[in-house]
């Protein structure tokens, strides 16, 4: 079965109407909970993991909850599995920019000489020096003994 037959957030929207009393209120929950369960073809297990699976999809954000639903999971452990992919795809993405960014940098900037106007030379000089600890670029002179 697919949830898409009744759509289990349609349990939060369930509000108390006075003129069915808390009676009809709570035979209509069950009737609902009947239709979406459905414990005459799941078992106890997969009831549960349907519950689950709902609370675990209202506790993300919407982007990620909507897609989760649109993927069509039918299960608590495949919901999980796509949420993990949406978030490690988005990092990478994230990754991708930040190095695009940083290569940009470096191509219109390759010596950082656009720095040189707000730092001293000794600054920029000891900034590069840093990749050879032993290497003093001021002096220019090696400081291996």
């Amino acid at each position: 079965s697919t949830l898409s037959e009744v759509q289990p957030w349609n349990f939060r929207s369930f509000q108390y109407k006075e003129d069915e009393g808390p009676r009809g209120l709570c035979s209509r929950l069950h009737s609902f909970c009947s239709q979406w369960l459905r414990p005459e073809k799941h078992t106890k297990a997969q009831m549960l993991d349907l519950v689950v699976l709902e609370q675990f999809l209202a506790l993300l954000p919407l982007q990620i909850e909507s897609w989760v639903w649109e993927c069509g999971t039918e299960t608590s452990s495949q919901a999980v599995a796509l949420v993990e992919g949406f978030l490690l795809s988005q990092a990478e993405e994230k990754m991708e920019q930040v190095e695009l960014q940083s290569f940009m940098l470096e191509i219109r900037d390759p010596e950082g000489w656009r720095h040189l106007s707000s730092s001293s030379p000794e600054m920029f000089f000891r900034r590069i020096s840093q990749d050879d600890p032993n290497q003093d670029t001021i002096r220019g002179k090696d400081r291996k003994k």
